[in-house]
């Protein structure tokens, strides 16, 4: 469960840090795959990881499949001050 300041991260936003977080360090982030918050025409959840020899894995599958190899993705957006 997600607290008020987390959000499920979208697709573009893991692929985005997993590309950032190779080219500072040359490794890849280790991960299993990681639940995002795009959601296909067909209603199915996109989904983000493991690298593989051939890339980075991305797929969908429906949000009533669970696997403990699927986590969900999260975000934390700090508050700001006003």
């Amino acid at each position: 469960q997600l607290t008020n300041a987390d959000r499920p991260a979208a697709a573009r936003e893991i692929v985005l840090f997993l590309v950032l977080h190779f080219l500072t360090t040359g490794e890849r982030f280790e991960m299993e795959r990681w639940r995002c918050s795009d959601v296909l025409p067909c209603r199915k959840r996109i989904i983000v990881g493991p690298f593989s020899p051939l890339g980075l894995d991305i797929g969908s599958v429906s949000d009533e499949w669970e696997s403990p190899a699927i986590s969900l993705s999260a975000l934390f957006t700090p508050p700001r001050k006003h």
